[in-house]
């Protein structure tokens, strides 16, 4: 009867150097600090979205922004303008099937 213990060890071990070396290969994660200074409209965030394209939108006490990667977009409620929002403090942030971004407000 032949042993196949010490090659299942083997290879159990080659395995998993090869996986613990595979992961040291990867770049950490950059990550980036957005404030007012980047040009949010507040530092005060209530609603972190991701959307399918790959925008994040983030809802404050003082507007709504989409972030791109490298821009942000500011959006606020502008009382003269029926299609801007409905107010600056935004709670909740979500999109529906067809690709819409629906927003929660105060009102």
């Amino acid at each position: 009867m032949k042993s196949y213990i010490l090659p299942v060890i083997v290879l159990s071990l080659l395995l998993y150097f090869l996986s613990s070396t595979a992961l040291w290969a990867h770049p950490p994660p950059k990550f980036r600090h957005l404030t007012t200074a980047e040009g949010l409209p507040s530092n005060s965030i209530n609603a972190l979205f991701e959307d399918k394209a790959g925008f994040v939108w983030i809802g404050t006490d003082a507007g709504l922004a989409r972030y791109d990667g490298k821009n942000i977009q500011i959006f606020q409620h502008q009382p003269d303008n029926k299609n801007s929002i409905a107010d600056n403090t935004i709670h909740k942030i979500t999109q529906d099937g067809k690709g819409h971004i629906w927003v929660m407000s105060a009102t």
